[in-house]
């Protein structure tokens, strides 16, 4: 029961490194110059997916650490950064929804979408790293 949470987590993790890099090719072609195919919907779909996963991820982490250590907010950086993450998350779904939902040119947006993007991940490799020290 304990390495569920971690085990679905890195898989997390890896996927939004690819969600993160399709996005790259898209920013490289608008704002480098650079000719590059985007994947909207794969971009799109998986990086739901991984935002959602993210966001249960700090429930099933609540839950394993209430199951397993008998309480919550016990585990030091890796719980902070993981609550701190929650309005992140949110608002990369929140943005990437409404460029999927409202389809036109825009500039401002997809800006905000993918440093909040970047943050996540950054964050996750964090999440990973401290996660890591708990299981050793």
């Amino acid at each position: 029961m304990g390495y569920i949470h971690p085990v679905v987590e890195a898989l997390t993790l890896l996927l939004a490194l690819y969600v993160l890099l399709l996005g790259l090719n898209r920013f490289s072609a608008n704002h480098l110059g650079r000719k590059g195919s985007f994947a909207w919907k794969r971009h799109v779909n998986l990086g739901m997916l991984a935002l959602l996963l993210m966001l249960a991820g700090v429930g099933s982490g609540m839950l394993s650490t209430a199951l397993l250590w008998g309480g919550f907010l016990v585990t030091g950086l890796h719980w902070q950064v993981g609550l701190a993450m929650v309005p992140f998350l949110v608002l990369s779904f929140l943005t990437g929804w409404t460029m999927h939902r409202n389809k036109k040119k825009r500039t401002g947006l997809p800006l905000v979408h993918g440093l909040l993007g970047v943050i996540c991940v950054a964050m996750a490799v964090v999440q990973a790293i401290t996660g890591m020290k708990m299981l050793v």
